[in-house]
Order: structure tokens, then C-alpha cells, then sequence
């Protein structure tokens, strides 16, 4: 089923209009995972769906694959990685301009269910104070299992974010929906859909970020200025840290998700919430001594200089929330 002769049987709530949706997939030599999130969208009952594709630097092909395979979506390409926030600015920046009310910046390595965007957008048209919106995300591999109920809660007192719902079984008759929502200070950024007007307030996502941190960044930008929500029938399947190394088991995460993680908190603390720098420091040794009893010795050193990097990179430099002077380039797929 094409995006173009797709019957549209989304909630009533969003029948009442049908704002342009953007959807936003950030693939980085990931061709296997995003054929699969780009046939999942082709099956999306939302009638206004635009699609753009922003390949970041990758050096398998795939850009060219994606394009041979579905001819009919917009394409990015960017010259060189640009990290999360870096490939997906460039996204955002074509959807606005291409007059999208809502743009949904979805990770590849998910696949969603037909009714996921109708819901969002009848969550988003029941308030206006709403500029993020999350979806309920499970397990790819376990597919009854929640990852998180839209985003995550942070506690500042051990810099940390804690998944919503991770972990439990999936109950769609069972949901404490404003409980949540009360507990959201992050949406996820596997799939993130936004309000056009938040981003035009707040501005792209903090550049300065490679992987891990933009969304808490971008929520703490808006300064309380709008809302976090949570649509929990829209459904989304994710493939845990497939392109950046993330895993919820920290044996099993790589090294440049150890490097980014470490370096992104420290970098968010300083910038945020300074006064937590001392409480962090205490917990990288925590880190560094969980290593040693796991007999990872040698991402000690990977981690005390992505601390540094993250103390560094706040200290040293403004927020860059984009770098439109980067060469890239936008094919319309015929």
C-alpha cells in the first residue's frame, strides 16, 4: 500500500483535520532496519504523511539502496555523521519549510503500528500547551514488554533519566495516563513528535550533543513553556541501541555508547543543573569501580576523558542548535 492511496482510519478525534505530519528517520549505515521502519510508515492510516530520510554520512551504500527501493520519499544527504541532533536538524529544518504542523523524528531501528501518528496527532489537538508527544514504546524482541511509557523522568540529584513503565508488561487496559504524564521530563527521542510551534520557539535541537542528552536539552530549553504528553495507543516496536550501542545492560553496551552517555551527562550537568557536578563525579567513580568488578578495565580511561570532554565541551563552547553552514544536499526520490 502506497502513502498516497492509503485509507485513512485514524482515531476520530483526528478526523476533525488533517494537519501535515513530517516524519523524520535518521539512518546512518543502517539499510537492513530502515527498509523495515520505511515499509511500516508505508502502512500508516494518517492521509497528510510526508517522509523524509536523512542518511548521516553513511559509507555502506545504503542511501543509494533507499532511494532504488522507495522512490516516492524525500531524501537528505549528509556529507559527513552528525550525530542524533546534527542528522535530524536537518530534517526538521526541511520539514518546517515544507509547512509541516507536526513532525515525528523516529529512530530507524523502529517499526510502527498503522494507527501510531492518528493518535499522536488526537493527543496533540486536545491541548495546544503540548510540544512533545510520546508514544508508548515496546521491545522489538519482547514484543509484550514496555520500554517506556513515552520518555523519561530525571532526577537531578543523581543526574540520572529512568525509563516510565520499563520493563513491565504491556497492559493498553491498565494505563495511569495522567500519572505518567505527571512523571515525564523527556520524551524519547526514538520517537519524538513535535509541535511545529515549539521548535520555532525553542529552537533545533543542542548540536553540541553527539548522541544522548537532546532531548532532556531541548525540554530544558523550553523553560516550562509547554507540555509533555503521552499517547498510549500509538504504538511503537524498538530495536534497543541498534546504531548507537545502547543497552539497558551495561556490559553490553559499546564503547562509543559508554563514551557518549558519560560525556552527555557531564555536559548537560554543567550546563543545567551545576550544582549536581560534585553529586556526578561521585557516581562516575561508582562507574569506574562497577568496571573493575566486571573486568572492564579498560573503558576506564574511555570514561574518565569522556567526562572531561562533556566538562570541557559546556565550558568552551555556546549551544550550537544547528550548523547551516555544513554542506549537504536534498534529493526529491522520483
Amino acid at each position: 500500500m502506497s502513502l498516497d492511496t492509503a485509507k485513512v482510519r485514524t482515531p476520530p478525534e483526528s478526523r476533525e483535520s488533517t494537519p501535515l505530519v513530517s516524519v523524520v528517520v535518521l539512518n546512518w549505515n543502517g539499510l537492513e532496519d530502515t527498509l523495515e521502519c520505511l515499509e511500516s510508515l508505508e502502512k500508516c492510516t494518517w492521509d497528510n504523511l510526508d517522509i523524509i530520510v536523512v542518511d548521516n554520512g553513511s559509507t555502506d551504500g545504503s542511501a543509494a539502496a533507499l532511494a532504488k527501493t522507495f522512490p516516492g520519499i524525500r531524501l537528505i544527504r549528509s556529507h559527513s555523521n552528525r550525530g542524533y541532533a546534527g542528522g535530524n536538524n536537518l530534517g526538521l529544518q526541511d520539514a518546517l519549510a515544507r509547512g509541516a504542523d507536526f513532525v515525528w523524528i523516529l529512530n530507524n531501528d523502529t517499526v510502527v503500528r498503522p494507527d501510531a501518528v492518528g493518535w499522536l496527532v488526537a493527543r496533540m489537538l486536545e491541548d495546544v500547551r503540548i510540544g512533545v508527544c510520546g508514544s508508548t514504546l515496546l521491545y522489538f524482541d519482547q514484543p509484550d514488554t514496555v520500554q517506556a511509557y513515552a520518555g523519561a523522568s530525571y532526577n537531578p540529584w543523581t543526574t540520572r533519566t529512568q525509563m516510565i513503565g520499563q520493563a513491565v508488561a504491556f497492559d493498553p487496559f491498565r494505563i495511569d495516563h495522567v500519572g505518567v504524564e505527571e512523571r515525564l521530563d523527556m520524551v524519547s527521542g526514538a520517537a519524538m513528535f513535535v509541535r511545529r510551534e515549539f521548535v520555532e520557539a525553542v529552537g533545533l535541537m543542542c548540536e553540541d550533543y553527539f548522541l544522548f542528552f537532546e532531548e532532556l536539552d531541548w525540554v530544558a530549553r523550553a523553560g516550562g513553556r509547554f507540555r509533555l504528553a503521552w499517547a498510549p495507543r500509538s504504538v511503537v516496536m524498538h530495536k534497543e541501541g541498534r546504531v548507537s550501542g545502547a543497552h539497558r545492560v551495561a556490559s553490553r553496551r559499546s564503547r562509543q555508547a559508554d563514551y557518549y552517555s558519560i560525556r552527555s551527562r557531564f555536559l548537560y550537568t554543567r550546563r543545567h543543573v551545576p550544582w549536581a557536578l560534585p553529586i556526578l563525579w561521585w557516581t562516575l567513580l561508582v562507574v569506574l569501580a562497577n568496571r573493575i568488578r566486571r573486568r572492564q578495565v579498560g573503558r576506564i580511561p574511555l570514561l574518565v576523558n569522556a567526562a572531561l570532554d562533556g566538562v570541557r565541551a559546556a565550558t568552551a563552547t555556546n549551544q550550537r542548535p544547528a550548523r547551516s553552514d555544513d554542506r549537504w544536499t536534498r534529493d526529491a526520490w522520483r
